[in-house]
């Protein structure tokens, strides 16, 4: 097989997926609600830490909801 070929069939496979309503890769880690709840605490004043361990998630993970929420 060709890698042209093969190409061309992932591509199909995939946009055959997208027309039956699949969507690939992983569920994001904190729901639209969720970010707008941390938002809400950390205006109160907890820390990104506290805020995390509330929502059972890395600071690392709650910063970059944050940051892709806010674009």
């Amino acid at each position: 097989m060709r890698p042209s070929h093969s190409g061309l069939k992932r591509r199909e496979g995939l946009d055959a997926a997208r027309a039956r309503g699949r969507v690939g890769g992983r569920p994001r880690a904190l729901a639209s609600e969720q970010i707008a709840d941390a938002r809400i605490l950390l205006g109160a004043g907890q820390t990104r830490t506290a805020v995390a361990a509330k929502l059972r998630v890395s600071r690392w993970t709650l910063s970059r909801a944050l940051d892709t929420a806010s674009r």
